[in-house]
């Protein structure tokens, strides 16, 4: 039995939709995953998604690829923990955004709800990958300064990224503020700084 599962109905007029596909479930009872994030056709035909995994306490965010979009590969499979070279991970609620280079690099950026070090120290950064997300990934520190924790209702929520022509990002999330409510922030980072 699953705890929850990720589906999708493919319809070719937005009118008649086909029985649900399974793309993702864990069959545990007690991991999901949740927050399925998709690309658009990425420049070598494939796609790649984002998703959180509920179940572990930190909420990792894995990533999947797709030759076409729909083909997940197995239900149970649920792709790679994102991780950074110097160790940081994301928790939650994540995002990417996806460019070109003018050299033809493939570039992603993904985000959680906030990222953590390899100590468990809550941060704030994005993990950002040059090729197609494949290989190694990088910390960059994100633009919009906020105070992250793992557990409770805080800032981070949900964020959405832009690439601008010049290859800085735009950054909107939520922050939380005094009044124990939440406002949207806007950031821009130019050039993306590297953690390290």
């Amino acid at each position: 039995m699953k705890l929850q599962t990720l589906v999708h109905r493919p319809s070719r007029a937005l009118i008649d939709w086909s029985d649900r596909v399974l793309d993702f479930g864990v069959p545990d009872r007690f991991t999901r995953p949740g927050m399925f994030v998709c690309s658009d056709e990425l420049p070598d035909g494939r796609y790649c998604a984002v998703f959180e995994v509920v179940g572990p306490p930190t909420v990792p965010v894995h990533l999947v690829h797709s030759p076409d979009g729909k083909n997940w590969g197995p239900p149970d499979s649920i792709g790679e923990l994102l991780i950074s070279s110097s160790g940081t991970t994301l928790a939650g609620s994540p995002n990417l955004a996806w460019r070109s280079t003018a050299d033809g690099r493939v570039e992603i950026l993904v985000t959680g709800r906030l990222s953590l070090e390899s100590d468990g120290t809550p941060s704030n950064y994005a993990l950002l990958n040059v090729n197609g997300g494949n290989g190694s990934w990088r910390s960059v520190a994100l633009p919009v300064h906020a105070v992250h924790e793992l557990e409770g209702e805080n800032s981070g929520y949900s964020q959405s990224l832009v690439w601008a022509a010049d290859g800085s990002i735009v950054q909107a999330t939520t922050v939380r503020n005094a009044q124990g409510s939440h406002d949207i922030v806007i950031g821009h980072a130019s050039p993306i700084s590297e953690k390290y």
